[in-house]
């Protein structure tokens, strides 16, 4: 357990951090790592209406991510490996963690053998009222599929809803819905998987003090916003950062995503 003295100063450099104020002390608060997030990885489409396809790369531009990460002095690890480091302060060698959300089934057609190909394995955030919805997600069976091939299977919540309190909710509504939102994936993975999930990533990257805390007490040792940005070497494991990958980037946007903190003009997606 941290002792105290390691939280109040963790506290201040949080508060340093998130002010913006650390680009005067960027030689001592270098980032430690990258967890980066995709959703659909799929052939571009010709169809006019297409509300996600800010959330979708190109199988090549996944291609020459991956090329370009080998070619890097950087360590490839899995989310397992993250939490250790962070909970560890091990911060010898900067890594990167590649993550995917949903549970969409362009991740097995596509996703899948290209990372495969490069060595990679990935972390699978699936939020459960999807799994087996429909022919564009994942079933269950699939997910032990490719549990077996290495790939890592966390929870997304129960309905991809924002965890935190609605506007007039009371305290019992929201214990109720957070017991849904996070403990019902428990039991889910639980039957289908062999095992509960112990990470979770919050859905749209929302979280407040009331989220956390709920996390912490269902059992998740870990969780993940998400920030256009690397990671901080003070990051706390239920606060740590994801980076999202989209579909407007170049390869050289990319690469601003392994750093800590980067300027971005206002009004850039999120």
């Amino acid at each position: 357990m941290p002792s105290l003295k390691t939280t109040i100063i963790r506290g201040g450099l949080e508060a340093l951090y998130f002010s913006g104020a650390n680009v005067l002390m960027r030689p001592f608060v270098s980032g430690v790592g990258a967890i980066l997030t995709l959703h659909h990885v799929r052939p571009q489409r010709p169809d006019g209406f297409q509300p996600n396809r800010l959330l979708e790369v190109t199988p090549e531009f996944l291609e020459r991510v991956l090329r370009f990460l080998r070619r890097q002095q950087l360590d490839i690890v899995s989310l397992d490996e993250v939490y250790r480091r962070l909970v560890e302060a091990d911060f010898s060698r900067r890594f990167v963690c590649i993550t995917i959300d949903d549970g969409y089934r362009d991740t097995l057609q596509y996703a899948y053998p290209i990372l495969t190909k490069h060595g990679f394995t990935a972390t699978l955030f699936v939020y459960t009222d999807y799994v087996g919805a429909g022919r564009n997600s994942l079933s269950w069976p699939e997910l032990r599929e490719l549990a077996a091939e290495g790939f890592d299977i966390q929870a997304h919540s129960k309905t991809h809803g924002d965890l935190r309190r609605t506007i007039g909710e009371t305290d019992a509504q929201f214990a109720r819905r957070m017991q849904a939102e996070l403990e019902v994936p428990r039991g889910l993975f639980q039957r289908n998987l062999g095992a509960p999930p112990t990470t979770l990533a919050y859905p749209y990257g929302a979280a407040d003090e009331d989220v956390v805390r709920a996390v912490r007490e269902t059992g998740y040792a870990a969780a993940f916003t998400v920030r256009r940005e690397g990671n901080p070497s003070f990051v706390t494991p239920l606060r740590a950062h994801r980076s999202q990958i989209y579909s407007e980037m170049s390869l050289q946007d990319f690469i601003k995503n392994l750093e800590v903190r980067h300027e971005e003009r206002l009004g850039e997606a999120q």
